[in-house]
Formats: structure tokens, sequence, C-alpha cells
């Protein structure tokens, strides 16, 4: 950005600030952070164990290997979808508390 274009920036935001002081912290401090990084590391962490529980079940020939990972892989798509909505709760609830404190 040139140096008129910061200016234009820097005047708009302190127009803002005196407009409505609340929206202006709420977009300097930004949104809230997404948790699906966290939800992310939790899905592939047991993908990778059900996988590996296959693995070892095909490996060794053992049939109740071979169940549990098979059962562990089906349960999978609820228990994230599960998962996903209760961090998106979460993540809304903090965003609507520190919302009620600015």
């Amino acid at each position: 950005m040139n140096r008129r274009e910061r200016r234009a920036l820097r005047a708009i935001a302190r127009r803002l600030a005196q407009e409505d002081p609340s929206l202006a912290r709420r977009l300097h401090h930004g949104a809230p952070p997404a948790p699906a990084t966290v939800l992310d590391r939790i899905a592939w962490t047991y993908f990778a164990v059900s996988i590996t529980l296959m693995a070892s079940g095909f490996v060794l020939d053992d049939t109740s290997l071979l169940r549990g990972a098979t059962l562990l892989l089906a349960v999978f798509p609820p228990l994230i979808l599960v998962l996903a909505a209760a961090f998106r709760v979460t993540s809304h609830d903090q965003y609507m508390a520190r919302r009620l404190r600015d």
C-alpha cells in the first residue's frame, strides 16, 4: 500500500473508533480462533490408530484386532461430528462471552 492508502485506512479506523468503539475493539482483536486444528489432530490420530490396528490384525491374522479396528472406523464419522459440534458450541460461547464483556 502506498502512503495515501495507509493514511486513508488510519482515518477510517479513527472514525470507526469514535463511532463504534466496541466494533473497533472486536475488529482489532480479530475473530475467535478456530478449533479446527485441535479437531484435525484428534481426527487424524484416531484414524491412524484405527488403520494401525487394522494392519496389525491383517499381519498377525487376528480377527479380534480386525473387528476392533472395523468398529473404531465405523464409529469414526459420528464421533467426529459430535466433537465438531462440541467445539463449535464452546468457541461460540467463548466468543459471545467476550462480545458481552466488550
